[in-house]
């Protein structure tokens, strides 16, 4: 089964009935979370987030939205409870977006992020590895905010996808394009991984948001 990726935007709960339907599919424990959230975008984001994904399992299997029920990794990664199946996701949201992928059996992360404006140089010498500064240091600079983003959704999109979360560092692995200009990993001495087992994919969604993929092909 190939990834099946699906966005929506805040918009999307104005739609005839949506909201409401949504409201009506989350588990106890989601309305519970989202009464504790004291932000109304916040709250919005939430509820689109999590109908997205009880929307998205249920396209891809015969069970009810509500019908759906979550557990956390040992690392924290949200993964399917009940029913049975071999379904695996990842989740994503940003101000203004949120994504959901979905695969059969296969470790999946997905990131996405708005673009804003960063002290984003900053942000690359603290979190990314020397081979990603570099090649981010030897673009134009008009270019450099844009493949910041670039790597750093493909890192967190890999980062998801191994269920590890904050247990590796963000600099023990780099991004690079082949010759081919696919995305590809390299990995630090010492980590135990195999770069020719993943997968990944960076593109533009909007405007102003930016989503990477990461799928292991074992």
């Amino acid at each position: 089964m190939e990834p099946v990726v699906t966005f929506a935007t805040p918009d999307a709960l104005a739609g005839p009935g949506t909201r409401d339907f949504y409201l009506g599919i989350l588990s106890h424990d989601e309305k519970v979370r989202l009464a504790r959230l004291l932000s109304p975008a916040k709250q919005e984001l939430f509820l689109l987030a999590r109908g997205l994904l009880r929307t998205s399992l249920s396209r891809c299997e015969e069970v009810e939205p509500a019908g759906w029920r979550f557990t956390l990794g040992e690392h924290g990664r949200p993964e399917i409870a009940a029913p049975k199946s071999a379904l695996r996701f990842n989740l994503s949201h940003t101000q203004g977006l949120a994504a959901c992928v979905v695969t059969d059996r296969a470790d999946v992360g997905i990131d996405v992020e708005k673009i804003t404006p960063r002290h984003h140089m900053t942000l690359a010498r603290r979190f990314f590895s020397p081979r990603e500064q570099h090649d981010l240091c030897a673009l134009p600079e008009p270019e450099q905010p844009t493949r910041f983003f670039e790597l750093w959704t493909l890192k967190e999109a890999y980062l998801k996808a191994r269920g590890l979360g904050l247990t590796i560092s963000l600099r023990t692995f780099s991004f690079y394009r082949n010759d081919g200009a696919e995305w590809r990993i390299e990995f630090a001495a010492g980590m135990k991984d195999d770069p020719d087992r993943w997968r990944f994919r960076s593109w533009r969604v909007a405007p102003l948001h930016r989503a990477a993929l990461a799928v292991a092909v074992d």
